[in-house]
């Protein structure tokens, strides 16, 4: 059985608020979350909302390959195994027609609109790929579907909301005609990227230094990308395809990657890149598009489990391949799609947990990475894309016809280690070069945690990073792709021992009619780290702190806030936290109550002290915190000190 996660639930009430606010007058809203952040899940739980409160709605989930009509048909019956829910594709030999929800794949149900013509809403996964012409088995469908119900509804997902030649695929002033109407979820950002990472549902993806680079500037383009023919002539060189054979090979044996993924410019390219891997005693295979579905499936499968070591491939495992085990990807094939890039980046970004952790922890997730084979994926770019693409998590994003000039990624190349970094990092991977000679086991887990993953020579540093620091001058450069594939701007953690928990109530200084936060202030030696608790808030905050009141106790949710205040003293009190240092206000991602800081060491029995605080004194039970800046209040607190643009900045 299946849970949404926190930001799945939050996408699922964006389409849903977003539908209720306009009615009759809302559009088709899109949805953008990164590859292994769980759109199948979000389907899933949009479509059982949606069941649960509108029952005779019709759903229809189409995409465009079987894979992921599979994988999505297979979520939602995890996660609602109470509803069914029919799949409609000739690749999975199924054509069920008389269901309320049916998968579907757009070419096996384009010319079905007659079986269809009742279906209310279309949830489409990988909706960039939806043409804008209106020709195309998409629209002709949907054209198809609208002529039954013209308020037909349309729920786009995909991790890049943007096509190559036509720009962004949500209107605005220059299209007023494309699909979408408005992006009511994004986590594709860069911060929010990141944050996947430092929570441990992604790991990154990473370069390393490779000894050629095609030279792709004599071959032409056609739609916006290169000609396939023409790049085949110029990279399907047998000399140059051994040196870069022998070059991976080399670095995948120093690294210890296991699981090889090698996109190629063609058909001929994937199967002689295949073969001078072959002749290195490697086992490998080949997919493309005229590869038989059977002989397909056992190659994957066999990838999967081991079996076979690296598979290259045409433009086929590019979306809907799903393989967390994946540990490097070799790039063979230029582009100038970022759309396609990000695509094959995300191939890399799953985790692969180890077993025995709880997977349901920030903290367990880290362990569970930091003690698999895999902490990250290693890019190996001889194709530039990164030079001209950019990072997963910072791609340039093709302008709309007409549009002059062409977004570049501005970077800067390490003076030390050559590698290649975007303008914005301060340190070579991210994060400095620091001294370990002294450190404790404690010391080098509390490292691990905030992102440092090499421990050599007595120095700590990211992987495949010098963590030299930068002097800040805008570069653009050209040259061999060892560019930083994942923007650097992840969250600086610490965990903190806490020593004392104070307990408080907040009330919004500049609106009273606001409700009051429960104020969580962590005392961890001279530094105090505050958290508010929004119990009586709504939406987001308002669930995410539900969620913290039931993690913290068994107790009925409190009505009030003198109520919560009466029974605080109750709560589990956490022997260290693990914070993000970085924001203006810190942020508590984690919290551990045995005294191990996170399994770091053994556990131990001390707890940290409660307070509960009022306006005037310190009480073992009950209490109020007014804001001290409050003009019209004459209790004035003692224990704490609050700037005066604090209310402004409290992050909800």
């Amino acid at each position: 059985m299946f849970k949404l996660r926190d930001y799945q639930q939050e996408a699922v009430d964006s389409v849903l608020r977003y539908f209720i606010k306009h009615g009759s007058k809302s559009g088709n809203p899109a949805i953008a979350l990164p590859t292994g952040t769980g759109k199948s899940l979000v389907i899933a739980g949009l479509i059982d909302t949606i069941m649960r409160n509108w029952g005779n709605t019709r759903i229809l989930v189409l995409t465009h390959v079987k894979e992921l009509i599979e994988q999505n048909h297979d979520k939602f019956v995890k996660l609602c195994p109470h509803r069914r829910a029919g799949i409609y594709s000739a690749g999975l030999k199924r054509k069920d027609k008389n269901h309320m929800i049916t998968f579907a794949g757009i070419q096996s149900i384009r010319n079905a609109v007659e079986a269809f013509k009742d279906v209310d809403l279309i949830i489409v996964d990988e909706c960039d790929l939806i043409s804008p012409t209106q020709t195309t088995s998409y629209q002709k469908f949907f054209e198809g579907i609208r002529k039954y119900n013209e308020h037909l509804k349309i729920v786009g997902l995909s991790a890049t909301l943007w096509r190559l030649g036509y720009g962004s695929i949500i209107k605005d002033e220059l299209e007023p005609n494309a699909m979408f109407d408005k992006v009511v979820f994004d986590a594709c950002t860069m911060e929010c990227f990141n944050w996947f990472i430092n929570e441990g549902y992604l790991v990154p993806v990473v370069p390393k230094a490779t000894k050629r680079e095609y030279d792709v500037s004599g071959v032409g383009k056609r739609g916006g990308d290169f000609i396939e023919k023409e790049l085949q002539k110029v990279v399907n060189d047998p000399q140059v395809t051994e040196i870069l054979v022998e070059d991976i090979i080399n670095i995948a044996r120093e690294d210890n990657r296991q699981s090889w993924l090698i996109f190629c410019a063609g058909v001929d390219h994937s199967n002689d890149v295949r073969d001078v891997i072959r002749s290195h005693g490697i086992t490998c295979e080949t997919i493309t598009g005229d590869t038989p579905t059977a002989l397909r499936d056992k190659y994957i499968e066999d990838f999967k489990n081991g079996r076979l070591q690296c598979i290259t491939n045409n433009n086929v495992l590019t979306t809907g391949f799903d393989h967390p085990g994946l540990d490097l990807i070799g790039v063979l094939r230029p582009s100038d799609s970022s759309r396609l890039w990000v695509q094959i980046l995300g191939r890399g970004t799953r985790p692969d947990y180890a077993d025995g952790f709880d997977l349901t922890t920030t903290a367990g997730r880290l362990a569970a990475i930091s003690a698999s084979h895999k902490q990250n994926c290693l890019v190996l770019d001889y194709s530039g894309n990164t030079r001209r693409l950019g990072p997963i998590n910072d791609p340039v994003i093709p302008k709309r016809p007409g549009q002059k000039g062409k977004g570049e990624a501005p970077v800067k190349q390490c003076p030390t280690c050559k590698s290649w970094n975007h303008a914005s990092a301060r340190y070579c991977g991210g994060l400095p070069r620091i001294d370990i000679t002294n450190s404790t086991e404690y010391d080098l887990s509390v490292l691990r945690l905030r992102g440092y993953s090499a421990f050599v020579g007595g120095s700590a540093y990211v992987r495949n990073y010098c963590g030299g620091e930068f002097k800040f001058e805008k570069k653009l450069m050209a040259g061999a792709s060892t560019r930083q594939i994942i923007k650097n701007d992840l969250p600086v953690t610490e965990v903190y021992k806490v020593d004392m928990v104070s307990y408080y109530a907040h009330y919004n200084r500049g609106d009273r009619t606001k409700p009051p936060t429960l104020r969580v202030d962590y005392n961890c030696g001279s530094q105090v780290i505050s958290q508010y608790v929004c119990l009586f808030h709504d939406k987001f905050a308002g669930r995410k702190a539900r969620d913290w009141w039931r993690q913290h106790c068994n107790l009925e949710l409190p009505s009030t806030i003198d109520e919560a205040l009466n029974v605080v003293s109750q709560l589990k009190v956490p022997t260290h936290i693990y914070v993000d240092i970085s924001k203006k206000w810190p942020e508590v991602l984690n919290s551990c109550y045995d005294g191990s800081a996170f399994g770091t060491k053994d556990p131990v029995e001390e707890k940290p002290e409660v307070k509960i605080v009022s306006g005037k004194a310190e009480f073992k039970v009950g209490g109020v915190y007014v804001n001290q800046y409050d003009e019209d209040d004459d209790a004035k607190p003692q224990a704490v000190t609050v700037p005066q643009d604090f209310d402004d900045d409290i992050p909800f």
